[in-house]
């Protein structure tokens, strides 16, 4: 009888080996994190997560509470384009995995916001801290982030002078339309709604209108 039920035994646990053997391993997809932090801006800290699929989340903390707002920030979660994603993490490689050290230290330079940027995939995970890099690949990447949080942020902003300061909205679109041809504003297409809103609203002046429709038109543009 015993030996019985330690051969069973042995079976099922074969079987299950074998199983196990033959299973697919399990494929974590490669992600980034970027954490911004800068005691003097309108938003001293912020964090980007962004996955290999493009699912990202997005949370921020502002300096100061203003009408409308508080100093809590904001959080968001999305999805970036595929043509976004492949950028972001073929910057990734052009650094080497972020595998290195990347902040500049030859000489005292002016103080853009400790910046780190954390890259894990199925190999492992490197982590790059730094204000200012001379790798072009790292700076990109960093500029592009950045121009990403840009664009969120812009939105309370402007349902917040929507609200309560019509010229100071037109100021503002007229701003984010200098922004956009730079290319420091990236992802437009995050805020289309509430720039569709804007150009679609009779109360606002017909300038801001007009610039919310200019910048709509980028953000739908590939």
């Amino acid at each position: 009888m015993r030996l019985r039920l330690f051969t069973l035994f042995l079976f099922v646990f074969c079987a299950q080996w074998l199983l196990a053997q033959s299973a697919p391993a399990p494929t974590a997809l490669p992600r980034i994190h970027y954490t911004f932090d800068h005691p003097d801006l309108p938003v001293t800290h912020f964090e980007l997560e962004i996955a290999g699929d493009g699912h990202a989340h997005y949370e921020s903390r502002i300096k100061g509470a203003e009408k409308g707002t508080t100093d809590d920030g904001i959080t968001r979660d999305f999805v970036l384009p595929a043509a976004s994603v492949t950028r972001i993490f073929d910057l990734v490689k052009a650094a080497n995995r972020l595998q290195g050290d990347f902040d500049f230290t030859k000489h005292r330079i002016a103080f853009t916001g400790n910046k780190t940027i954390t890259y894990t995939d199925a190999q492992g995970s490197n982590t790059a801290k730094f204000v200012w890099s001379e790798n072009e690949a790292v700076t990109k990447l960093s500029v592009l982030l950045q121009g990403i949080s840009a664009t969120l942020e812009e939105e309370p902003v402007l349902q917040r002078l929507r609200r309560y300061d019509p010229l100071g909205l037109n100021a503002e679109l007229a701003k984010m339309e200098r922004s956009a041809d730079t290319g420091y504003l990236r992802e437009l297409d995050l805020i289309a709604p509430v720039l569709q809103e804007l150009a679609n609203d009779g109360n606002v002046m017909s300038p801001a209108r007009k610039r919310a429709a200019r910048l709509l038109q980028k953000a739908t543009q590939p």
